[in-house]
């Protein structure tokens, strides 16, 4: 089955009128403040003897639906930042989690807001270049849920002659103790993107384990959460190296 943008966004939604619908927490319907947004240090993808550096703050807007979900995020922007220190075109190159996406349209408004010193070359002459720009999405009061999984049990054998590795985004309700529900439990992302075999064994490891729950207020409170799962080939699994004549 594909897995789509839209489809993301209605997995994180649904479970968002589920906690406001007060599955056993009132507070989730009150959705808080994002924390104070800010630039991170911007990084540089290519030589010069100075990098753009933003002038003041970005002006972030806060995803409504990641808001009430409760759900933070660190987005990296690619941005291309011409001679006059304009941003004129982005992408994004990373985020974590690996598969959250409902920040990339605000980080790359965001992105495209900035005005930069511009980036000098070697010459010190003024330049156009891209950089990446971190934008990190935290909400006041709010301590997100943390999932580390263990998938060495739980390496398909199908994979284990090509020793396969891949990373499989899964989208999980969590009660107020941590523990994942199998229910809504869903797949929204891979890599490789053709790894479906991962799908699986992504779920039942993640069904194995206690989270650190979300706490909000000083409270533990029920939370949905994107978790990147990875699977590398068991080191005794891993494909032979032709002998050399």
């Amino acid at each position: 089955m594909k897995i789509t943008k839209s489809g993301r966004h209605r997995l994180i939604a649904t479970a968002c009128a589920a906690l406001a619908l007060g599955q056993g927490n009132a507070v989730a319907a009150q959705p808080l403040e994002p924390a104070a947004s800010h630039i991170e240090r911007t990084g540089a993808t290519q030589g010069l003897s100075r990098m753009p550096t933003p002038l003041g703050n970005a002006e972030i807007d806060y995803p409504d639906l990641a808001k009430r979900a409760g759900i933070g995020g660190r987005v990296t922007i690619a941005v291309f930042v011409d001679e006059s220190g304009r941003p004129t075109k982005t992408q994004v190159a990373s985020r974590e989690p690996m598969f959250l996406d409902i920040f990339d349209d605000a980080s790359r408004r965001a992105a495209m807001g900035i005005r930069y010193t511009p980036g000098l070359d070697e010459n010190g002459k003024p330049t156009a270049m891209w950089v990446n720009q971190p934008f990190k999405y935290a909400l006041h009061g709010e301590t997100p849920p943390r999932c580390t999984v263990n998938t060495a049990a739980h390496y398909p054998e199908a994979a284990r002659a090509a020793g396969t590795e891949a990373v499989v985004g899964v989208f999980v309700n969590l009660d107020a103790n941590g523990w994942p529900a199998k229910s809504g439990m869903a797949i929204v992302g891979r890599t490789p993107t053709n790894a479906s075999l991962f799908d699986e064994p992504a779920k039942a490891a993640l069904l194995k384990i206690r989270c650190r729950p979300a706490n909000r207020g000083g409270l533990n409170v029920p939370s949905v959460a994107v978790v990147d799962i990875a699977f590398t080939p068991p080191v005794d699994k891993l494909p032979e190296t032709p002998a050399q004549d």
